[in-house]
């Protein structure tokens, strides 16, 4: 189990987040995951997440919420800058 999948059921144990709202962040992860490698390639510099099963990206992740809210109300988002180790022990 990854450090991430490790937080999403800290965050569910303690309130933070309902089961199914980890579930949904998890399958956005592992939508980023499957396509990570074409990602780093393409979009270095860019925000790039997954809401709904789709991907988007913007210059700031501020930017890419935005979108994300806009086009799927109410869906979480998973989101990374690419390019940034902020992540790195997820």
């Amino acid at each position: 189990m990854s450090a991430y999948e490790d937080s999403m059921k800290q965050y569910v144990a303690n309130g933070q987040l309902k089961q199914s709202e980890a579930d949904e962040l998890l399958a956005q992860r592992a939508a980023f995951d499957a396509n990570r490698e074409t990602i780093e390639a393409t979009h270095k510099g860019k925000c790039v997440g997954y809401v709904n099963g789709q991907m988007l990206v913007a210059d700031t992740h501020t930017a890419l919420l935005a979108q994300a809210t806009k086009e799927h109300p109410g869906k979480l988002t998973y989101f990374e800058m690419v390019g940034s180790s902020l992540f790195e022990e997820f």
